[in-house]
């Protein structure tokens, strides 16, 4: 017999009492407002995050409409900007348009939508940036547990004092796309906007895959050649996301070092070019926190101490649209942490390079407060870095603090995600343990000189050996594995395991020349695993595709009238789990009939896990079968000891 445990919903009055058949519903069961039209109030949305403008003005404008339909209306932002580079905004609204981070409707976005839409007009009485535009907004998603999926930057421009209708694409590869319960929309001035920016916002729509789409394009493969050294890739997906290594040892202070200079220099090998401009290449120089009272404190491995310290020298190298490059000393000290607005209200020393960025580019301290920055074709620029600067650089006794050295870079525009640039040598001389680093010779990180500081780890910082290839193919590639093979007719075709880069608008594997597929040759194909049956997985048991069960372990002896979990997995004919688009509705049976089973629910990417419970010893099994399509072939799993 099946026993199943129903828990009910308590509906309030007026409350609709479904869900989208693409939700899970926790919580008062609700619908999602798809789009949200603002037709007669704001609804849930709210500023989540002012950066010191909590108070302005988020209302709901009845007289703007952008169908011009007089029974509606849109969401109206003033946002009192003034010029400070750290100002930003962050305001949030959920699908069920009720409160606050509602959980109510949590959205499966995988294979269902393909874009987030909103109209937009600009306040003509507001005046543009510094920049001759309306400044770069991001929108991205929310998700149930306070998270939030970005989709990139927008630039406004001097056009939007017309509505204008603006598409984000959501690449269905992102993760956490299946718990989406709501929209962001932020931005940060970066000291560009110098009074109040005025606009609304109307008709946010989370867009479903029309019913009548053609098929998606397969993705397309291409090889690059790499370039040998330290590469330093843009590969998350905001513009700000830095990608770091830093020093093991905190020993690389300048200070106290009497008239021995100190110097710190990295060679660059490989840049984007001028058409891409301001992308950047950084050092940070971060002291550990100090505080009389407790002492020197600690500082992880996050990727933005810029951001996170009150202490930074930050050296930006970025490259411009007419060839050349400017390094630029910036520094805070004694500053609030999570804010970097003194590193743009004034830079100590400028340095421009007309023959780009590639080359040696040093930062020397000849004692403690005389400074000397040095560009690849020799250009020197000195200054003074004064008492009152220094203070947060050492402590209370005048003795350096330990200090961190780190190198990384970003992509600083949204337009030059997915690029990366190559540091073939840092140099470190005069503090600590010397450094003298040849990334050229290395094909790993020194683990006993660096770590990683990275905003996506060893996505966003590889050391590239000799002799390597980028394998690149374009997106979406949902449900594509990449294989390699020595000839291109016959078997043979191995799967490359390899971790993957997601750059902007194509995703790369590194192979070294250890990896490639043949001495002389080497064929890739990309290959769709497709959903073809349900695989039950007991405790004890581990996915193993490839191999003749798919699986491997032993199942672990039950006990009578104790519950245990069993995962059930959307596979292909090889056991490959399969997440994209795998949703389909499973129910639970056994061999026992006096088992207690779970109620019938989806797969939730390819994966679901069940509360099952004998109700008699013996040996039992428990089968999966797929309710919503009967093509999918079912599972039983291994047999398993109940005492």
């Amino acid at each position: 017999m099946k026993l199943t445990s129903e828990t009910k919903n308590w509906l309030s009055k007026g409350v609709a009492g479904l869900c989208l058949a693409v939700a899970t519903c926790s919580s008062l069961a609700q619908t999602a407002q798809n789009p949200q039209g603002f037709d007669t109030g704001k609804g849930s949305w709210i500023i989540w995050n002012g950066w010191g403008m909590q108070g302005f003005p988020l209302d709901w404008d009845y007289s703007m409409d952008s169908a011009s339909d007089g029974n509606s209306g849109s969401l109206r932002y003033q946002v009192p900007f003034t010029g400070a580079s750290g100002e930003q905004f962050m305001t949030f609204g959920t699908l069920a348009n009720r409160w606050g981070w509602d959980g109510g409707v949590i959205v499966n976005c995988v294979g269902a939508y393909t874009n987030v839409s909103l109209n937009l007009i600009v306040d003509p009485s507001t005046a543009p940036t510094i920049n001759n535009d309306y400044g770069p907004l991001e929108v991205g998603l929310t998700t149930d547990g306070w998270g939030t999926i970005g989709l990139g930057t927008y630039t406004v421009p001097l056009s939007a004092t017309n509505w204008t209708h603006i598409v984000w694409p959501i690449d269905p590869t992102l993760a956490n796309l299946e718990k989406v319960n709501g929209f962001y929309i932020k931005m940060w001035s970066n000291g560009t906007f110098t009074n109040t920016f005025t606009f609304n916002v109307d008709n946010i729509w989370l867009e479903p895959v029309p019913t009548n789409a053609p098929p998606t394009p397969p993705p397309t493969v291409s090889l690059v050649k790499a370039v040998n050294g330290l590469n330093l890739a843009a590969a998350g997906a905001g513009q700000y996301d830095r990608q770091n290594i830093r020093t093991v040892s905190p020993e690389y202070n300048w200070v106290g070092k009497g008239s021995t200079p100190v110097s710190y220099s990295f060679t660059v090998a490989g840049y984007p070019g001028a058409d891409h401009p301001n992308f950047e290449i950084h050092t940070y120089l971060i002291p550990l926190p100090f505080d009389p009272a407790v002492g020197t404190g600690t500082i992880d491995t996050g990727s933005a101490p810029d951001w996170n310290q009150t202490n930074c020298i930050f050296m930006e190298l970025q490259n411009r649209a007419d060839g050349s490059a400017v390094f630029t000393f910036r520094w805070k000290t004694n500053s609030i942490p999570d804010g970097n607005g003194t590193y743009y209200s004034a830079a100590l020393g400028i340095l421009t390079d007309t023959n780009g960025p590639l080359g040696t580019w040093t930062l020397s301290f000849l004692n403690d407060t005389q400074v000397t920055m040095t560009s690849p074709s020799g250009i020197i620029t000195n200054f003074e870095f004064s008492a009152d600067k220094l203070a947060g650089y050492k402590d209370n006794t005048g003795t350096a603090l330990p200090l961190y050295f780190y190198i990384g870079a970003k992509p600083q525009d949204s337009g030059n995600i997915g690029l990366s640039a190559q540091v073939s040598h840092v140099k470190i001389q005069g503090a600590g343990t010397p450094i003298d680093q040849n990334f050229l010779t290395q094909s790993a990180l020194d683990s006993n000189i660096w770590e990683l500081a990275a905003n996506n780890g060893t996505a966003g910082v590889q050391v590239v050996p000799q002799n390597s290839v980028w394998v690149n193919w374009t997106l979406p590639d949902a449900g594509f594995a990449l294989q390699t093979n020595s000839v291109v007719i016959g078997g043979g075709w191995k799967e490359n395991t390899n971790a993957t880069l997601l750059l902007g608008n194509h995703r790369a594997v590194l192979l070294s020349a250890s990896d490639k597929p043949g001495t002389s040759q080497g064929f890739f194909r990309l290959l769709k695993r497709q959903f073809s049956k349900l695989q039950v997985l007991m405790p004890g048991e581990t996915n193993a595709p490839g191999t003749v069960t798919g699986k491997i372990g032993t199942p672990d002896a039950q006990f009578f009238g104790v519950p245990f979990n069993v995962t059930v997995n959307a596979v292909d004919d090889t056991w490959h789990v399969i997440t994209l688009a795998a949703n389909d509705m499973v129910t639970i049976t056994s061999s026992d009939d006096t088992a207690v089973l779970p109620a019938d629910a989806a797969l939730v990417s390819g994966t679901k896990t069940f509360s099952v419970m004998f109700g008699a010893t013996g040996t039992f099994t428990v089968t999966a079968s797929d309710t919503t399509d009967a093509k999918k072939t079912a599972n039983t799993g291994s047999s398993t000891t109940c005492n």
